[in-house]
C-alpha cells in the first residue's frame, strides 16, 4: 500500500514539481492528498505571478489535477 502524502500549496506551485508529484500518484507510488484550500492558494499565487495566463487555462489545469488524482481532495 502506498504512503499517503499531503501536498501543500508550496509544492504544487512550481509546474515541474507539481507534474512530478502528480505522476507519482498516478503511478501508484504514493496516495496524494491536498485540500481545496491548498489548491485555491496555488492558483491564486499563479494568477498573481503570471497575469498573462488565461483563467480558462488555470481552471483546466486544476480540473486535470483533480481528475488525475480523484481521491486527493
Amino acid at each position: 500500500m502506498p504512503a499517503t502524502v499531503v501536498y501543500d500549496a508550496c509544492v504544487l506551485h512550481p509546474p515541474s514539481l507539481r507534474d512530478l508529484l502528480i505522476r507519482l500518484s498516478v503511478a501508484g507510488l504514493v496516495s496524494a492528498r491536498w485540500s481545496p484550500t491548498a489548491l485555491d492558494e496555488v492558483f491564486a499565487s499563479i494568477r498573481s505571478r503570471r497575469p498573462d495566463l488565461a483563467d480558462d487555462r488555470l481552471l483546466r489545469t486544476r480540473r486535470l489535477m483533480c481528475e488525475a488524482a480523484p481521491t486527493a481532495s
